[in-house]
């Protein structure tokens, strides 16, 4: 039942013949209408935040693809739903305000985890001997080697006293 704007009266005639008119109005506090509509933005922000990555390291070669975008993306995944619960009396999935902003979110989430991990697993780096080598190069970097010991320059001979 949706209890915004809502308006009742009722008129009781009491033992005496005097009536007595009851009249209630039930509305949303102002908070409660505004969340939902800053959520909304919010997750059109996050559209525009993801489509911009998406483009800026796929399309456009801005940066190599690294790990922590594609973990940027499965986070989302998993936070989107918990920040479109978080409004007020969480309407039920399907709702107007899903279908405007919360399963475009979720829907560019998972595209976005599907192309840079694509294109993540696409740009990794092989080595000669296996396919996996890089991952040692990536947990164990190799050690740099010790410069060379520079011999010390020869002292310079000593001038006689005046």
């Amino acid at each position: 039942m949706d209890v915004s704007d809502k308006t009742g009266s009722t008129t009781k005639n009491a033992a005496d013949g005097l009536s007595y008119e009851l009249a209630i109005t039930i509305s949303r506090p102002f908070m409660f209408r505004l969340y939902p509509g800053y959520v909304i933005f919010a997750f059109w922000l996050i559209i525009i935040i993801q489509l911009s990555l998406i483009f800026m390291l796929c399309f456009f070669d801005f940066r190599k693809v690294e790990f922590g975008c594609v973990g940027l993306f499965s986070g989302l995944i998993f936070a989107l739903p918990s920040f479109r619960n978080s409004m007020p009396l969480a309407p039920p999935f399907g709702s107007l305000s899903d279908w405007i902003s919360f399963f475009w979110a979720e829907g560019f989430a998972v595209l976005g985890l599907c192309i840079l991990g694509t294109k993540y697993l696409v740009e990794a780096p092989t080595s000669k001997n296996s396919g996996k080598a890089w991952l040692m190069d990536v947990f164990c970097p190799p050690i740099p080697p010790k410069p060379a010991a520079v011999a010390p320059a020869p002292a310079a001979p000593a001038s006689p006293a005046p």
